[in-house]
């Protein structure tokens, strides 16, 4: 390693065996050691190999120390990289790139019990301090894909083969970036990933089953199409983000359509998009839509995304235009469908299509996504924004994260005034035992300007009602009697009273 270092030999190396690379792994573990600038010209990196082999070689003895982290470093790792980046285009592997962006951590794996090692506290948040504008340059300049795990998932292995440091990691962790190695190396066997620096996508293409298939290679290509037939449409948004949706029957013959969005899923779901909503418009006898949240199926894959989408591609403003193609080939109007974090999208799309008269039906919403559970919001981001997540600490300000996801347009919150003025004709049922009453629900209600019309009622302007009952003590659905009773309501053209009223002696 370190006489290939001295002669420069990665360049000939990659050249000669490009043909055969599925994945070029990059990992910048050594670059803490900074580089050596020789006498005579020329750099290379004093790595404790090369320290213990050459320390008293003239070369070493007279080159001088540019310390990792400093900003001569920087600049020097900025011109190589971009060399490098035209180098690996010339070859056509750049699309087979995969730099590991995994936090250097204090959190110490004994046997499967995690504690903090207050030792290793200090090292492993001056590495991911001085780590992070190297990786941000990688992935947001140059637009290589970057594997970013959250801090919440990572911990060292106290029985490390290489001794306790904050990069020697835990079996886990190494099974998480096996998982994103190999889902690269599946996107570059099945087609072209060339200028596509979103996370590999987890994704089985046999998912469809018997049902038909429709894939779009833009979302113009989409957009310009005169009707959407009934089966499985994939959508290719931009950077490799791909949106899957599902429309079950005609649409044009129906004045209302429920639009489904699924909230968490958990980890055994398959690596099919999740689509929800079949069961409950079976049940009514009615055609549905229902998208798939694209950001599930990142690498490392997070539970829950909200459809506020990612640093590789519009999905918002996609999904929105998507929906407005619906319904004008279709001629329908929708009702927005969701619980916990698919009703934080529901309730978002309905502000957002409140052009088309869309109403909104939500159970256990979230209004605020950076306060819901932080692990699944660290996830989250860790997967959809890793240029910008290695940038942070581990438990990041939320109002740093607040501000630099709207920095990049995305909207977190349904708390704003132009989304609440936005809502028309919505039913907002929640559960009272739940913890979101006090982090979601109330916030909303204030908002929105709500007044009390009954004991478990309050109405806001535009007909937006909120009602607040028992049923299950938890965060659950309320019962099916009440899911399809609402939403036969709504495709009836009843209005959020209305729809109320109608559910008023029925079973919770």
């Amino acid at each position: 390693m370190v006489d290939g270092d001295l002669s420069s030999s990665l360049s000939a190396r990659v050249s000669r065996s490009h043909a055969k690379i599925d994945v070029l792994l990059w990992d910048l573990t050594d670059e803490r050691f900074g580089v050596r600038h020789a006498e005579g010209g020329g750099y290379f990196t004093p790595t404790s190999e090369a320290v213990v082999g050459f320390a008293s070689d003239p070369v070493f003895r007279n080159s001088r120390l540019i310390p990792f982290g400093s900003d001569e470093h920087f600049a020097l790792f900025q011109d190589a990289a971009s060399r490098f980046a035209e180098f690996l285009n010339g070859l056509e592997l750049f699309s087979s790139v995969l730099v590991l962006g995994v936090p250097h951590s204090d959190r110490v794996d004994v046997n499967g019990v995690i504690a903090v090692d207050s030792v290793l506290t200090g090292s492993a948040r001056l590495g991911n301090a001085q780590f992070g504008r190297y990786l941000n340059f990688l992935s947001e300049r140059l637009g290589f894909a970057l594997l970013a795990l959250p801090h919440a998932r990572v911990s060292v292995d106290s029985e490390h083969k290489w001794g306790l440091a904050p990069f020697h990691y835990s079996r886990k962790v190494y099974g998480d970036v096996l998982e994103g190695v190999l889902a690269t190396g599946r996107a570059r066997q099945e087609r072209d990933r060339m200028n596509m620096s979103a996370p590999p996508r987890l994704v089985d293409r046999s998912f469809a089953g018997e049902r038909r298939l429709f894939t779009w290679g833009t979302l113009s290509d989409l957009l310009d199409s005169d009707e959407l037939a009934p089966g499985i449409h994939t959508v290719r948004i931009e950077h490799g983000m791909e949106l899957d949706f599902t429309i079950s029957g005609p649409l044009g013959d129906n004045a209302n359509v429920p639009v489904f969005f699924t909230g968490a899923i958990s980890e055994a779901y398959s690596r099919a998009p999740v689509f929800v909503g079949a069961g409950i418009a079976g049940e009514l006898g009615v055609p549905y839509v229902s998208f798939a949240d694209p950001t599930l199926y990142h690498a490392p894959r997070p539970l829950l995304g909200w459809y506020l989408g990612s640093e590789f591609g519009d999905l918002v403003g996609s999904l929105t235009s998507i929906l407005d193609h619906i319904a004008e080939v279709s001629g329908c109007r929708f009702i927005m469908c969701g619980g916990s974090g698919g009703g934080f999208a529901a309730l978002h799309f309905a502000s957002r299509m409140n052009h088309l008269r869309a109403s909104a039906f939500v159970w256990n919403a979230q209004t605020d996504v950076l306060r819901y559970g932080w692990s699944s919001v660290d996830s989250y981001l860790a997967s959809s924004f890793p240029s910008e997540y290695v940038l942070h600490a581990a438990h990041a300000n939320l109002d740093e994260w607040r501000l630099g996801l709207g920095e990049r347009s995305v909207q977190s919150s349904l708390l704003e005034p132009g989304t609440i003025a936005g809502l028309r004709n919505v039913l907002f049922v929640q559960e009272e035992a739940d913890w979101h009453v006090q982090a979601h629900f109330e916030p909303l209600l204030r908002a929105a300007v709500a007044k009390r019309v009954s004991p478990d009622r309050w109405r806001a302007p535009g007909d937006v009602v909120f009602v607040l009952k028992s049923w299950s003590g938890s965060h659950t659905p309320p019962s099916r009697q009440i899911l399809t009773g609402a939403l036969r309501l709504f495709l009836e053209g009843r209005s959020a009273t209305e729809t109320a009223d109608g559910l008023e002696g029925l079973e919770w």
